[in-house]
């Protein structure tokens, strides 16, 4: 089934298409958050299903649909997800295991019971306007959820820590775009 297929279902009612979206999503999910989180198995499991959840209520609104989808639909689950533990783990101060040089100002994203579509597409539209060798590690890293060891070597940086030193300046550049996008 394909993204758009999955949110037309979705929209039809057909409930029984929330099952098989979580079980296609769920290595890709828990691949995803056990590489960039410090979670247990029924935590990230927890979070798969809200996130499933909040990606039917936000079709069963309106506010997602198959012409406003920018990015694919396993990256907009993992989004919801990822806003619901940075919430959860501000409200309990728990530890979150996430690079404190490149995630420094994360607290400033305000709380959000659904995701949102437009700061996703204009998100989508700063990683576009990304030049290389930014454009190509991000994605590595994000999208196909390399680790900096094989980036470095897939990249040629001459060490994994210059492929981590690139990293953080690629996410200063996008957060920067970021920032005039949303002015």
């Amino acid at each position: 089934m394909t993204d758009c297929e999955y949110i037309q279902a979705l929209a039809q009612g057909d409930n029984a298409v929330i099952h098989t979206l979580y079980k296609e999503l769920r290595e890709p999910f828990f691949r995803y958050f056990l590489n960039h989180y410090r979670l247990d198995d029924d935590t990230i499991a927890d979070l798969l299903q809200e996130a499933v959840i909040g990606t039917w209520k936000n079709v069963q609104r309106g506010t997602l649909t198959p012409d406003n989808l920018s990015c694919q639909l396993s990256t907009y689950v993992i989004s919801i997800a990822i806003y619901r533990h940075l919430a959860a783990t501000r409200q309990t101060d728990r530890y979150l295991s996430l690079d404190a040089e490149q995630f420094a100002d994360l607290h400033n994203i305000p709380d959000a019971d659904v995701y949102d579509t437009d700061r996703e597409n204009r998100m989508a539209q700063a990683v576009e306007q990304m030049i290389e060798p930014c454009n190509t590690l991000l994605r590595l890293f994000y999208y196909e959820q390399k680790d900096l060891e094989t980036i470095a070597s897939q990249m040629n940086f001459p060490t994994v820590d210059a492929a981590k030193m690139q990293k953080f300046r690629c996410m200063q550049k996008l957060k920067a775009v970021f920032v005039k996008l949303l002015e």
